[in-house]
């Protein structure tokens, strides 16, 4: 079994307990994340490999659109049935992997990626 298919099978099955999860959604790191980003009403922003869809959330008031990509279909489910269940319309969804995003260099004024662990291999 592939890296990825294994990502995928694991965070798949637990999809719903990123959302519910207390310390992803007020952990004081999404408020420190919009004090350093400081996002602007015009900006385009990606939040890469969302998890539960915390972040995205957090940033969708300040921005003009966010872009959502997660590696797992569920997870992506899970974040995109939460974010629309509190009504908030300019946030895209996009089955994506981190290592390989299929976006120009650019395209974004802000990218987030806050909580997910990638590999030293990834980061070379």
């Amino acid at each position: 079994m592939e890296n990825r298919d294994l990502v995928k099978q694991r965070f798949g099955a637990y999809a719903q307990n990123y959302v519910d999860s207390t310390d992803h959604a007020r952990s004081e790191s999404l408020g420190r994340l919009l004090a350093v980003a400081q996002p602007r009403a015009g900006w385009r922003a990606l939040d890469a490999a969302t998890d539960g869809g915390h972040t995205a959330l957090a940033v969708a008031p300040h921005v003009r659109e966010v872009v959502v990509t997660e590696l797992t279909a569920e997870m992506l489910s899970a974040a995109e049935g939460m974010i629309r269940t509190r009504g908030v319309a300019n946030v895209g969804f996009g089955e994506a992997d981190v290592t390989t995003l299929p976006f120009d260099a650019g395209a974004f004024d802000l990218v987030t990626c806050r909580a997910t662990p990638l590999s030293r291999e990834i980061m070379k």
